[in-house]
This record gives C-alpha cells, structure tokens and sequence, in this order.
C-alpha cells in the first residue's frame, strides 16, 4: 500500500499542508514575505503538474491554485502586510535565506516541468496512431524528463507514457481510491494498434494486480501486453487485462485493429495502459540492463503530438 499513502501524501495531504502554512504565517519583512510568495507558489505549482492526479480526480489541482490566488490576494488587499523591506532580527534574516533556498529549489522544479514539454532533438520522435478508438483519456505519465515521466531514468522506456481513461467528473473510478477494479473507466476498454506491423512478443496469462498492488518482479513488470514492431521501431503496449489478447506472435496487424483491453497486470498501480517505443527489433523479454546494443528508446507522437502528464487524448473511430 506504499503507492495509496504516496498519492494521499501528495494528492491531499502537502497541498493542504502549504495552504494553511501560507495562510498562518506572519512575516515582518516585505523580503521575506515575497521569499514566501514564491516557495509556497513554486511547491504548489510542481505538485500540479508532477504528482498524477487521476485517483484524486483532476480537479483537485484547479482547487489548490485557486485558493492560493485567493489567500494572496487577502493577504495584499486586507493583510496583514509587513512594512519594512528587510528583516530585523538575525532569525528573520536566516529564515528568509533558507526561505529564498527552498523557493529556488523548487523554482527549479518548476522550470523541469516546462522543460519536459521540450521535444528531444534526437532520437526523431515515432509518430503513432491512438490506441483507443473513441473517447477521451488522461495522460497519467509522459514528457522528456524526471518532472512528469518516471520513466525518465529507464533504458528502453525513457519516453514511455502511461494513458488512462476519467469518468465525467475527472475521476479514474466511481470512488476515491477504489480497490475494485471493475470500478475504474479504463478496465476493459479496448485497445487497438497504433501502428501496422508484426507481433514479435506476447503476454496473455498473468492476473490482473489488486490496485495500488503492483507486480514489481521481472516476470511481470510489464504484464500482460503486445509488441509490434512497425517501420523499423519496436512498440510495447502494457499491462493489458488478463486473457484478452487477441494476437499471437508472427501476426500481421493493421493500425486501429483490436489487440485487447486495458487491465492493470503486472508492476501497475490502476488500470492504464503503458506505451513505448524503441528504434530496433526488441521483444521487451529481457530487462534494461539486459537490453541488446543499439536499442535506442524514442519519444512518442501520438495524433501529432507530444505527449505529458496532465493532458488529454481524444480517440474517434
């Protein structure tokens, strides 16, 4: 249950945490109040935009921003507001200088997250199609770095991206941190090929994971899935529902024909789909560091663009 305590740590819990500090605090210096501004405003943003908030609903992070606009605002228009420029007191001075640390610790995160929208210059992005064939999902992972993909420091899946899909209200499931699967929008849905290509590799037997339960072992890291190698490029789909692959290897597929469904098999906390793609003939058998010279992973276009946690993809038939 790590995953669920990280994700109410992080959905909740800091956010909260900020808020009221931000509210509360009482700084007797204009320098230490902007060293503040910026911290607390810094933090907040790189929660947003780092922190997957399928499981939370999508809305939370409007909230959180919303209400630290209007704290400041309070602050500036009502105060209480500090009148001197710089601190007094030796403390205030050596809280302001921690204060301005953190706030560039975290201005550096925020500038990660702008980052990882950076089309990589090399390798040349694969351009794919959707993998679904009609309705809106929620990137849970994607983009160039640490910031919004945490499979930035992977070998073969630097540029991998995890899709699920939201109900109407932004939640990837009927309840708050549903333990049953059935309860999330994604499970079931079908995925269909992204490219037109061969089936190289296949997984159709392992059981889908109790959620926020993850099958971290070699065998199951990437579950039950489907690899095609298309135009030169090796494309993995992950963490399908058990028993509903519907290719075999040595398959001939088209793009937009039925390969499954979205389970939540193998190292996966919820019911998504992880997509990647290397340059090279790979089965995804072996781990990263088993990987053959020469696989090369590449960034990922998918409808024409580049995806990022926190975006939306919308597939039509």
């Amino acid at each position: 249950m790590t995953f669920l305590f990280l994700l109410i740590l992080f959905n909740f819990v800091v956010p909260i945490l900020l808020l009221f500090w931000f509210w509360r605090t009482r700084p007797s210096s204009r320098a230490k109040f902007v060293s503040i501004v910026v911290l607390f405003g810094a933090a907040l943003t790189v929660l947003v935009w780092s922190v997957p908030w399928d499981a939370a609903g999508v809305f939370w992070p409007r909230v959180y921003l919303v209400a630290f606009g209007a704290i400041l605002l309070a602050r500036i228009i009502r105060g209480p507001r500090p009148v001197v420029w710089l601190p007094v007191r030796r403390r205030e001075w050596i809280w302001t200088g921690l204060n301005i640390i953190f706030a560039a610790f975290w201005s550096w995160g925020v500038l990660g997250v702008v980052c990882a929208r950076t089309i990589p210059a090399a390798p040349a992005p694969f351009e794919l199609y959707s993998p679904f064939r009609h309705g809106s999902y929620y990137v849970v992972a994607g983009g160039a770095n640490f910031s919004t993909n945490q499979h930035a420091f992977s070998r073969v899946s630097r540029y991998a991206i995890d899709i699920t899909k939201l109900n109407d209200w932004g939640f990837a499931a009927s309840g708050l941190f549903s333990s049953d699967l059935r309860s999330y929008v994604a499970f079931g849905a079908d995925i269909v090929a992204p490219c037109s290509g061969e089936v190289i590799g296949t997984e159709n037997a392992l059981a889908d994971q109790p959620p926020f339960n993850p099958d971290s072992s070699k065998q199951g890291t990437g579950g039950d899935h489907v690899v095609l190698f298309c135009q030169g490029h090796s494309v993995l789909i992950g963490h399908m529902r058990q028993g509903t692959v519907a290719v075999v290897v040595g398959d001939q597929v088209a793009a937009g024909q039925l390969l499954g469904q979205v389970g939540n098999s193998g190292n996966s906390i919820s019911p998504h789909i992880h997509i990647g793609a290397v340059r090279g003939l790979y089965a995804y058998d072996r781990s990263d560091r088993e990987a053959p010279p020469g696989i090369e992973p590449v960034p990922l276009f998918i409808q024409g663009r580049f995806l990022v946690r926190g975006d939306t993809l919308t597939a039509s038939d």
